[in-house]
């Protein structure tokens, strides 16, 4: 006899929307307002493990192996349901999805069938009706084991009542090539004309001159280096899949793999990015009436090495107008539902060659762009150092959601949506590269070498008059320089990181494990290739 497991579910109560007035220094009062998540999304069961087939992450069913899996469901209103299931063996792949109740005969809601020899998840979305008390048994035939990845339930409801948040980044594209941002301004139309009908954050700075570290605080809220601890924290997409919301991910590289959690769906290593936009239209469709967090990532504008300006401002120019089909649908969605986009970059490229790169703004400098009609007011700027770890809580606040104590990044949504004049003030953006620390503020960028002792520690820019970088003030102007350092450790400190700086923590007597040590001598195995697998070790 075929096996089975069966587990219960119960609707989740509706998440009100969240509307918090906020009293600002300056005596206004004024309630920003919010995308407002409701009636999320359920995930009937316990799908821990997470599985990748074919270059696709799914939340899935351990031990559902051969079994057929039994959702008991009570009170269910009339709901979509999104399934998907997967071979992890090159084989045929036949799944039926069958709603049962009481006194009536089974009902087949869904069929997955697949004859090629194919690893991967097959998708269907299937409508069901309002349902007193049943279950959903779920079942696969065949030798080949299979699994289910996490089913999802969704309330159909107005679209007005499902908002959409698309967070897209552009990896590689420098703020100075962005209409609005910088000199190269025909380089960019749609972009440019997005930034005049939305916000841009025309000083924001990556946290990380690296790909996966500039993520990483994108999602964690917090600078990422060999001494962060995710094990209290949560990413960006876990919030908001915990308050019901449809969470996708889609990139045309491999390098993020690593930040898939929370994400019900994360496809990697899409062929291009015009593959990307094409299965978020797909997804767009899907979410119909469902609140829905959409992740899009650009490997790169370049191709990898292809750094000359000529080739990099004509693939710019190519992944502007990708850009505005996405724009074009948004604008169209924002019709029927709120839509709120945002737009920026991991990191930016380096086009000179004559020193490191990752110190300097061509690559810690990045866009930022949002657009969200009747919910961002057109035509607002602001020159306020931010940082990609901004943007998180910024989302979570637009959506109505409380913000997470872990997250270290500012909540910007007041000063986006026109509840405040301005954006909070901020003492400056930090950054980290490869035992290197970034600081900026309005007027001056600090750079401190933690490896190297004095003289060559410090360098110092005036970006107001030397905004190429090119003369190191840090000797010339001694008091900017310790005004700097006083406001680095300040910054350091409000992030919770220590205000003092090791002396040597790559080839000195650091203590491992402490910040800003990258010493691997003696370090255990086990964090040692943790490190390694991060970038911050050869």
């Amino acid at each position: 006899m075929k096996r089975s497991t069966s587990t219960r579910v119960r609707p989740r109560s509706l998440l009100a929307a969240a509307v918090t007035l906020l009293a600002f220094s300056a005596g206004c009062e004024k309630a920003p307002r919010t995308l407002a998540v409701r009636d999320p999304v359920q995930r009937p069961g316990d799908a821990r493990d997470r599985v990748q087939l074919a270059g696709v992450t799914k939340r899935a069913f351990a031990g559902a192996d051969g079994a057929d899996l039994v959702l008991e469901i009570e009170d269910l209103p009339a709901s979509r349901l999104l399934l998907a299931a997967g071979t992890e063996r090159s084989a045929s792949l036949r799944c039926t999805t069958t709603l049962e109740r009481d006194g009536r005969a089974p009902v087949v809601v869904a069929r997955l069938e697949r004859s090629s020899a194919e690893v991967g998840w097959l998708e269907q979305i299937a409508a069901l009706p309002a349902i007193d008390a049943g279950a959903l048994r779920l079942a696969c035939e065949g030798p080949t084991p299979s699994r289910w990845g996490q089913p999802l339930l969704a309330a159909l409801m107005p679209s007005q009542a499902a908002p959409l948040l698309v967070l897209v980044s552009l990896d590689l594209l420098r703020a100075d090539h962005v209409s609005g941002f910088g000199k190269r301004s025909e380089l960019t139309p749609r972009l440019g004309r997005l930034g005049r009908h939305g916000l841009r954050m025309r000083e924001v700075a990556s946290d990380g001159a690296r790909t996966l570290p500039s993520h990483h605080a994108l999602f964690h809220s917090k600078i990422h280096g060999p001494w962060s601890d995710d094990s209290r924290s949560k990413p960006l997409a876990a919030v908001l899949a915990e308050h019901g919301v449809l969470t996708v991910g889609l990139t045309s590289g491999s390098q993020l793999r690593t930040l898939a959690e929370g994400f019900d769906h994360f496809a990697e290593n899409q062929p291009s990015f015009a593959a990307v936009l094409q299965r978020a239209e797909s997804w767009i469709d899907a979410s119909e009436g469902i609140a829905t967090f959409l992740f899009l990532h650009s490997d790169a504008p370049v191709a990898r090495g292809d750094f000359e300006p000529p080739a990099y401002a004509d693939r710019v120019r190519e992944l502007d107008a990708q850009i505005g089909a996405l724009i074009d649908r948004l604008t169209r969605e924002a019709e029927r539902r709120p839509v709120l986009l945002v737009v920026t970059s991991g990191h930016g490229a380096a086009l000179r060659g004559d020193r490191d790169p990752s110190l300097f703004d061509e690559r810690i400098r990045v866009p930022l762009i949002a657009w969200s009609p009747g919910f961002v007011p057109a035509g607002r700027t602001s020159d306020r150092p931010s940082s990609l770890s901004d943007i998180a809580p910024t989302l979570l606040a637009a959506a109505g959601l409380q913000l997470p104590e872990a997250m270290t990044g500012a909540n910007l949504w007041p000063f986006w949506s026109g509840a405040r004049d301005e954006a909070p003030a901020a003492l400056g953006t930090l950054s980290w590269d490869d035992g290197t620390w970034v600081f900026r503020d309005r007027e001056y960028k600090l750079i401190v070498r933690t490896a190297l002792d004095e003289p060559g520690r410090y360098a110092l820019y005036d970006l107001s008059h030397d905004a190429d970088e090119r003369v190191d003030l840090a000797s010339e102007e001694p008091e900017a320089l310790r005004l700097m350092r006083e406001r680095l450790g300040a910054r350091l400190a409000q992030v919770g990181l220590p205000p003092d700086l090791p002396e040597n923590p790559i080839a000195g007597d650091c203590v491992v494990g402490e910040p800003g040590c990258l010493r691997a001598q003696g370090m255990p195995a086990e964090p040692r290739e943790r490190l390694r697998s991060l970038g911050y070790l050869d």
